[in-house]
């Protein structure tokens, strides 16, 4: 089964379901059409300080 960001019908045969809250694509006369919506990954905050980014000061 193939994970992808945007789902399309790839044959007039395939349908959309839910399953699990996810998207899936479900096709019966072609087996190969299978999709499932890919879950993104959490984005990570990064504190930024003038420690962590910034010129070397002289003090």
């Amino acid at each position: 089964m193939k994970q992808k960001g945007k789902l399309k019908r790839r044959c007039k045969h395939c349908k959309f379901v839910m399953i699990e809250e996810r998207l899936h694509v479900w096709c019966d006369e072609h087996p190969r059409h299978k999709q499932m919506q890919a879950i993104p990954k959490p984005k990570t905050l990064m504190k930024h300080t003038c420690a962590s980014h910034g010129r070397i000061r002289p003090w």
